[in-house]
């Protein structure tokens, strides 16, 4: 049997090491809580209330789920995942989602409405709603709204201003590859939140999304973004997500580095 150069054990070693590492020192603690989403379509409707104990039919994407109490809570620790523009930034995050396959060709029109118990995210913690379009030729866009505490650090890297804020992105890839980004960002008072927390995405029939937010626990509404455009049509998933910021596994890209390389992602032009 060939035997293994020590150089390669080595680095196999080290690699192990540092990936049991950060998988366990990068975690972090959060947790939010979901009341109730209200899907509503010309062609029909969907509401849960999470009082069945059972999370399904929403599927657990990332992290931690679970159902009791009449609330979906989604807590730590989450899996590591990051979000990139396909170039210039990368910001390295530990998030729990659930997700549910959604027809919106068949929906045509609609709006859906998430409710969170009060809460205020702690320092680079976030939670909100997330759509996705698959828009046809292998395009898919994603749409994401939420309320989140941004350090200075990240801040500096999405090109928002530190703090409490509002938040809509928005990208489309196409086999993997980033077609185009937009993040939006508006600052908001800790006081301002009275009440539950409610998210409101609403397509119309020209493929307009328009973000809007309660802070009151809905006796009010307002929309703080101008409103984006997508293809209408296609298949795709509404998702509810928590996440907190983590540190980027530098040490662990170092070792990558030395066994493999690592190739550039490139971004289409806008």
């Amino acid at each position: 049997m060939p035997r293994l150069h020590p150089l390669v054990c080595a680095l196999s070693t080290l690699c192990l090491s540092v990936l049991a590492v950060r998988s366990e020192a990068a975690h972090s603690t959060f947790g939010f809580d979901v009341d109730r989403v209200d899907l509503v379509a010309s062609s029909g409707s969907l509401s849960d209330d999470f009082d069945d104990g059972v999370i399904s039919p929403w599927e657990i994407t990332f992290g931690t789920a679970s159902e009791a109490g009449g609330v979906a809570s989604l807590t730590s620790p989450g899996t590591h995942n990051v979000v990139t523009d396909g170039g210039a930034f990368s910001v390295f995050l530990d998030r729990s989602d659930i997700q549910l396959e959604v027809d919106w060709a068949a929906l045509g029109e609609f709006s859906v409405t998430s409710a969170w118990i009060s809460a205020v995210p702690g320092p680079g913690e976030s939670f909100g709603q997330f759509t996705q379009r698959d828009v046809g030729g292998g395009a898919v866009v994603d749409t994401a709204f939420v309320i989140a505490l941004v350090a200075p650090s990240v801040a500096a890297t999405l090109g928002l201003s530190p703090g409490l804020q509002l938040i809509q992105y928005q990208q489309q890839q196409t086999g993997g590859i980033t077609d185009w980004f937009t993040i939006e960002g508006v600052l908001v008072d800790e006081a301002d939140i009275t009440g539950d927390v409610l998210f409101r995405t609403v397509l119309d029939g020209s493929g307009n999304y328009t973000h809007s937010v309660s802070l009151d626990g809905g006796s009010s509404f307002v929309s703080p973004f101008a409103d984006t455009f997508t293809a209408l049509g296609g298949s795709g998933r509404l998702s509810l997500f928590a996440y907190e910021v983590v540190p980027e596994p530098g040490t662990f890209a170092l070792v990558l580095v030395g066994l493999a390389g690592l190739g550039s992602v490139k971004r289409r032009a806008s």
